[in-house]
């Protein structure tokens, strides 16, 4: 069966989570709305109908966008609020609605008695200069 959600981390603040990977309809969302199609035509003319194939259509159609949306609004970190789509296309507008959501999230104060801070700092490489190997800091 394939899993519905993926465990990643976030490009910037690094907090693991999750993300809802599914990216179109499966089989059985398909047998789903072959099912609800059959029952709808049948309660509402009595009898199979060629008109049951638009009502076929227009509910894989209604499916699909849910998936699609579903997948795009899960994609922003909850953490730090970035969100890679956006930042792809407008890095200006990703990093005003990062500062947002952080500036949103200090006022709460939920956050700080929470697991996980709103942002933490990223971890920092530094050669030592009398070894080869590198040290984190």
């Amino acid at each position: 069966m394939i899993t519905v959600k993926s465990e990643c981390y976030c490009a910037l603040c690094r907090n693991k989570r999750t993300v809802y990977a599914k990216r179109s309809l499966s089989l059985v969302n398909y047998l789903l709305a072959a099912a609800f199609t059959v029952a709808l035509t049948w309660l509402l003319w009595h009898q199979a109908d060629a008109r049951g194939l638009l009502i076929y259509i227009g509910a894989i159609a209604i499916a699909e966008i849910f998936i699609l949306l579903r997948r795009r609004t899960g994609l922003a970190c909850p953490h730090c609020g970035f969100d890679p789509v956006l930042y792809s296309r407008n890095q200006a507008t990703a990093r005003d609605l990062v500062i947002k959501h952080l500036e949103t999230r200090q006022e709460d104060p939920n956050v700080w008695l929470a697991r996980r801070p709103p942002i933490r700092g990223a971890s920092r490489r530094k050669k030592n200069k009398d070894s080869t190997r590198e040290i984190i800091v």
